[in-house]
């Protein structure tokens, strides 16, 4: 049953190559444009997205010609599953820069859904919309791009197959509860890959109250939050995936967490799995697969699972995690309760400052029938595992090289633990005792591929954004002598390519085949230049 219900959300949001584009218009906007042109050429393109919102039609294409834009982009048409999505496409990756001047309240890429919600806010149920190549930068308490639905939109009322692919987005939401990307409440059939996130706000990233959907190759950075307006000292993560149901999570990196703003206390996590009970069309998290995630350099807990109240989470897949490195006393891998029949396997769980992977076993709801298997827990600060056998139905195949569990105190399988000191993601194994993560080919729509995921794609771009001096400034992650400063980031600090930063993030030097030989630091192809971001 599970395995068909991916098959169907494979083909729910994937039949997209098969749609037709027979008439479909090539159309072009600049920031030097005007609406008074056809925007049928390079020689005269549109102005403004308001004005191209009007005149694309399904299987049409907006080119986004290189600049920046100080507007935002919310469509109020769809494209058709028969006649094609409406495509709005920069015309040369990551140099189309959505920055609106003026707070609108609105995020810099939106896409709402709300029929029947009467008067200026009522717009139909939008769908079949893609985003390639962007650069979207946050304005005030809002969202860098925001896909969601009314709270009690029905399934049918969902705002649905939506694309992003090859983006990047900066947060500036310091007060409000808000996330730099933000998915839901009540998205379904809709797919992000290929984009890194960072700057204020509570989360990098947050799937809310979605069906049916994917973020795969993303790469995440918390920097900073207040939340003065909302909950101050409620829990910031890097991505959570919440209340959301049947979605894939794959290959998503979460590094170089920043601290808590000095006086602020909070829960922190790299990845959070939660659910709770609300009024909303879904409540609980269920059937989601969280696959070849990387989080290190993490301030507190690497991941969190917590059902909340309500129903528990049910059926979660975790499988081949890399957790490394937590600070602040956190936990690898920390279950805290209301949770039903989940599956943990192939992690590595390493250097912690608190215990390695923890079931709590005096949870503030049921932790059950969990399944526990070939997880290899080193070097962490106190327990390599920690959990209540009564919490699961299978604990078997796992490996410790530091005591194993608050009731037996003693080392588990240490022989069978595999060899991460030369290649950190793809352990040497003992020969019929697998234990760790092995994070060395592509996840996709939760099954693992023979593509290679390293070198990761547009590192050396992503790095010239996520460590731009200015920006960095911004979130208080640049001058030690700043009353708010919360740490630099580490890959900024070194002169690595990200696959380099984190093969070799354990002490190791990044293997020849995976790094391709390139050398620290190599810039593959021409950084975005600074002043380009300062317009």
């Amino acid at each position: 049953m599970t395995r068909m219900i991916y098959l169907v959300h494979l083909a729910a949001i994937f039949a997209i190559g098969m749609l037709s584009t027979a008439g479909a218009t090539t159309y072009y906007i600049s920031p030097q444009g005007s609406d008074g042109s056809n925007g049928t050429s390079t020689l005269g393109p549109w102005a403004t997205f308001s004005h191209a919102d009007t005149q694309l039609h399904p299987g049409d294409t907006l080119v986004i010609m290189d600049g920046t834009y100080h507007q935002i982009i919310r469509p109020t048409h769809s494209g058709t599953r028969a006649e094609g999505y409406i495509t709005y496409k920069a015309r040369h990756n990551f140099k189309a820069i959505i920055a609106p001047a003026v707070d609108t309240g609105r995020a810099s890429i939106e896409v709402f859904s709300c029929p029947g919600c009467g008067g200026g806010g009522n717009t139909p149920v939008l769908g079949y919309l893609k985003f390639e190549g962007l650069i979207a930068r946050a304005i005030g308490e809002n969202s860098a791009i925001s896909l969601y639905s009314r709270d009690d939109a029905a399934v049918d009322e969902m705002t649905h197959h939506i694309i992003v692919r090859k983006c990047g987005f900066f947060g500036s939401a310091q007060e409000s509860n808000s996330s730099v990307i933000d998915l839901g409440n009540n998205l379904r059939d809709s797919l992000v890959e290929d984009v890194f996130s960072y700057g204020k706000s509570r989360k990098a990233g947050q799937a809310f109250g979605c069906l049916r959907v994917t973020v795969r190759r993303a790469v995440l950075r918390y920097d900073y939050w207040e939340g003065d307006n909302y909950k101050p000292n409620d829990p910031r993560t890097t991505f959570s995936g919440y209340n959301t149901q049947d979605s894939i999570f794959e290959n998503i990196i979460a590094l170089d967490a920043a601290r808590t703003p000095p006086g602020y206390s909070a829960d922190r996590a790299g990845f959070a799995a939660a659910g709770n009970e609300t009024p909303a069309t879904l409540s609980g998290s269920i059937r989601n697969k969280y696959l070849g995630l990387v989080i290190i350099n993490n301030f507190a807990n690497g991941v969190d699972v917590n059902g909340g109240s309500g129903n528990p989470n049910e059926d979660l897949v975790f499988r081949d995690i890399l957790s490394w490195g937590g600070r602040n006393d956190g936990y690898g891998f920390n279950v805290q309760g209301n949770d039903n029949g989940s599956h943990y396997s192939f992690m590595t769980i390493g250097n912690n400052e608190s215990s390695g992977f923890r079931l709590d076993p005096y949870p503030h709801a049921p932790i059950t029938n969990e399944t526990v298997t070939n997880i290899f827990s080193t070097g962490n600060g106190v327990l390599a595992f920690i959990y209540n056998p009564g919490q699961v139905t299978s604990f078997k195949n796992n490996s410790s090289a530091n005591v194993n569990t608050e009731y037996d105190n003693q080392a588990l399988e240490p022989q069978y633990a595999p060899d991460i000191s030369e290649r950190f993601l793809d352990p040497v194994m003992v020969p019929g005792h697998a234990r760790g993560a092995t994070i060395v080919r592509r996840y996709v729509d939760g099954q693992l591929t023979n593509t290679p995921l390293w070198p990761w794609p547009d590192e050396d771009t992503i790095k010239a954004f996520m460590c731009n001096p200015a920006d960095l400034a911004t979130v208080h992650r640049l001058n030690p002598a700043d009353p708010l400063f919360v740490g630099r980031p580490g890959w900024c600090e070194t002169d690595k390519t990200l696959t380099e930063y984190i093969w070799e993030f354990n002490g190791a030097r990044c293997p020849n085949d995976i790094c391709n030989g390139t050398g620290r630091g190599n810039i593959l192809s021409p950084a975005i230049p600074f002043l380009l971001l300062q317009k």
